[in-house]
């Protein structure tokens, strides 16, 4: 069998350059990867419930989800709470009228609206 093997570039995958007959230089290519970063933009609404609004990654108007989640007001409380050991506070922290609102897309779940509660009774 006088068949000779395949070359190293072909066997490895890169790409030969010729320098002088008979000599090759093997280069490889990097695959690089970079991070995308999506931000969504949202707007403060003062709603607690759901309410039409637009979503702009799914081109359609749909009534907001709602999620609850800890913020400010819901650190203030827990900080009494914890501080002066008043134990009433503490099943405040499970009422979702100290947390602040997400509004989300039902269909894409995308952010959409915020509702920041605030403790001193000016934002709710």
């Amino acid at each position: 069998m006088d068949t000779a093997p395949p070359s190293y570039s072909a066997a490895v995958g890169g790409n030969p350059v010729q320098t002088q007959p008979g000599q090759q230089i093997l280069t490889q290519q990097a695959v690089v990867l970079v991070p995308v970063i999506l931000t969504t933009q949202f707007k403060i609404v003062p709603y607690d419930k759901p309410y039409v609004e637009y979503c702009p990654v799914c081109k359609t108007n749909v009534t907001t989800r709602t999620k609850y989640v800890p913020g400010g007001c819901w650190s203030v409380v827990m900080i009494l709470a914890i501080l002066f050991l008043i134990l009433p506070l503490l099943f405040l922290l499970c009422w979702s009228g100290v947390k602040d609102v997400r509004h989300h897309c039902p269909t894409c779940g995308s952010l959409l609206a915020y509702k920041r509660r605030m403790c001193g009774g000016s934002g709710n």
